[in-house]
């Protein structure tokens, strides 16, 4: 059964260019692969040239299980970006106008 899937996994693959993170996720948990023997499978899929590709299902997942959760991953911009800059209290002078220079007349 293991061949087999393994085998279905390669076919698809060879098809298609890649396989999805999501399939791969559950050939390795239905076989309960170990170490070893799921960095073969992978050494196997580069050598066929086939790509792992992660879909929106598994990146989800693994936005889920992030360390931040129950807070926001990026902190909010300041509403004043010029707060926080060193020359903030600065009044910024216009540029300058030259005048052209006239030839004497």
């Amino acid at each position: 059964m293991a061949d087999d899937l393994i085998a279905l996994l390669i076919e698809h693959g060879d098809e298609h260019g890649c396989v999805n993170m999501t399939e791969l996720h559950e050939i390795v948990a239905k076989l309960e692969l170990e170490d070893d023997e799921i960095e073969s499978l992978l050494e196997r899929l580069e050598l066929r040239g086939i790509g792992v590709r992660i879909d929106q299902a598994e990146m989800f997942s693994l936005i889920a299980r992030l360390p931040w959760q129950g807070r926001r991953p990026f902190a909010p911009r300041p509403r004043s970006a010029a707060r926080h800059r060193p020359d903030a209290g600065r009044k910024r002078r216009a540029p300058r106008r030259f005048r052209r220079s006239r030839a004497p007349r």
